[in-house]
């Protein structure tokens, strides 16, 4: 099945692909949403993640840890 499927992606690649990124990444890129946007399903926009970083960074980013930690299992 292997023969199959090109490689596109070489191992460099995937390993920055799969970095766990830092808090100042996830930071920056909450800060680069628009903070105009419509609201999530979840009744926040983006502006309410900006507005209130200070206080709700450590919770943001152990989801995202979170997220890393269980898709590292697919990997």
């Amino acid at each position: 099945m292997e023969e199959v499927i090109p490689n596109i992606i070489d191992e460099t690649a995937n390993n920055l692909l799969i970095m766990i990124p830092s808090l100042a990444e996830v930071k920056q890129a909450v800060f680069d949403l628009n903070s105009d946007g419509a609201p999530r399903p979840d009744g926040f926009g983006d502006w309410f993640f900006q507005s209130y970083w200070d206080v709700i960074q450590q919770d943001v980013y152990a989801i995202v840890l979170d997220f890393f930690h269980i898709q590292a299992g697919f990997l």
